[in-house]
């Protein structure tokens, strides 16, 4: 829904605009929460808390052209 309104939630570790999701983890039954976004070019998982993390709204960055091959 965040996505089809132009945004995406503020990782709360490093500031960057993410996506919230629930990821599975043993000994958290229902998962944790973590922010999954790019940073330096690299996928990144921050978080890990089976606590809902407060959430803060940010626009979504535009994306990136893709390298010709």
């Amino acid at each position: 829904m965040l996505d089809s309104h132009g945004l995406r939630v503020r990782c709360t570790q490093c500031g960057q605009p993410a996506i919230l999701r629930v990821s599975p983890r043993a000994g958290a039954r229902a998962g944790v929460f973590v922010f999954d976004h790019t940073v330096d070019g690299r996928r990144t998982f921050h978080g890990g808390r089976i606590v809902m993390p407060e959430i803060r709204l940010v626009a979504k960055p535009p994306r990136k052209p893709r390298k010709a091959k």
